[in-house]
């Protein structure tokens, strides 16, 4: 699930028998997130609410829709530069049991083209859990 500042989207990847890789957009949503931090620096309350019910939906579709894959949860530098980001991102993982990565683009190639290998991790706040 990837989580920008504007919308967040649901994307199963998965290898084909071909060995190619296949991206198919299970769901996304609009959120405020980008407004707010950009207006005040922190996500405010509304679109706080907003985003977690949000994630909430799209987390539960992910395992209505792929039962069994692993959910990685990847935040904009957009979200992650907010002030409250580390607040928002432990409330994302108590509401959804799911927290945020932020990856560098070099990264999320790397885990788009190796999917079995764990995200690298450089925070205890990352909680990557299979569905």
């Amino acid at each position: 699930m990837q989580l920008d500042s504007r919308v967040f989207r649901l994307v199963y990847f998965r290898v084909k028998d071909t060995g190619d890789l296949e991206s198919v957009e299970l769901g996304n949503a609009g959120v405020h997130l980008g407004d707010s931090i950009r207006d005040t620096g922190f996500i405010g309350r509304r679109a706080w609410i907003e985003a977690l019910a949000i994630a909430s939906e799209l987390v539960d579709a992910a395992h209505d829709r792929v039962p069994g894959a692993h959910l990685v949860v990847l935040a904009s530098e957009t979200v992650a530069s907010a002030e409250n980001a580390e607040g928002f991102f432990t409330a994302l993982r108590r509401h959804t049991g799911v927290a945020p990565e932020v990856l560098l683009p070099s990264e999320v190639v790397d885990l788009i083209t190796h999917p079995s290998a764990p995200p690298p991790r450089r925070s205890p706040s990352v909680f990557p859990v299979p569905l």
